[in-house]
C-alpha cells in the first residue's frame, strides 16, 4: 500500500483479453499546485487553536514546508521549475471549523507525492517530519470527529 492511503488510490489500467490483466500500468492522478489561501487558513486555523498549540514561528515553518513539499511534488509531476517557497509569512484568514480543517489538510497531502523516506534519502529530513507530523494531524483530527458522533458515543465499546 502506498504511503497516499487513504489520500490517494492507486489505480490500474488492465491490458489484455477480455478485462484479465496480462499486465498493470499505474496511472497517477494529477498534482495541483495549491494557492496561497490554503496554506494561510491553515495556519490561521491551527495558530487558534486551543487543541494545537504552536509557537507562531514553528507553525509557520511547519506551513511553509508543507507548501514547499506540494511545490515538489507539483515540480517532480510535470518537470516544471516553480520556484520552492523559502520564507512564509501567514496572511491572516478567518479560522475554519475542525471537519473543514480535516478536509483542508486531507487535500494538502493529496497534492504531496513525496513520501517521508524519498525526503530522507534526499537529506531533507526537516520536511519528512513535517510531512509525517502532517499525517498524524491528520489522523488524530479523524479520530476527534468520529469521537464527537452521536452514532460513535453510542455504539457499544466491546461486543
Amino acid at each position: 500500500m502506498s504511503r497516499n492511503w487513504p489520500y490517494r488510490l492507486n489505480l490500474f489500467i488492465l491490458k489484455g483479453g477480455k478485462g484479465w490483466a496480462d499486465t498493470a500500468t499505474p496511472v497517477f492522478m494529477s498534482v495541483i499546485l495549491l494557492g496561497r489561501k490554503n496554506y494561510d487558513v491553515l495556519f490561521s486555523t491551527l495558530n487558534g487553536s486551543n487543541a494545537y498549540q504552536y509557537e507562531k514561528e514553528n507553525l509557520a515553518k511547519f506551513v511553509r514546508d508543507l507548501y514547499s513539499l506540494n511545490t515538489m511534488s507539483y515540480n517532480v509531476r510535470y518537470g516544471e521549475e516553480m520556484p520552492i517557497p523559502k520564507e512564509y509569512e501567514p496572511n491572516y484568514e478567518p479560522p475554519v471549523q475542525e471537519i473543514q480543517l480535516y478536509k483542508l489538510l486531507q487535500c494538502i497531502l493529496y497534492q504531496i507525492e513525496l513520501t517521508p523516506e524519498q525526503l530522507e534519502k534526499d537529506n531533507k529530513s526537516e520536511l519528512a517530519e513535517s510531512l509525517r507530523f502532517a499525517e498524524a494531524m491528520l489522523q488524530r483530527l479523524a479520530s476527534g470527529i468520529i469521537y464527537k458522533l452521536p452514532t460513535y458515543q453510542k455504539a457499544a465499546w466491546g461486543l
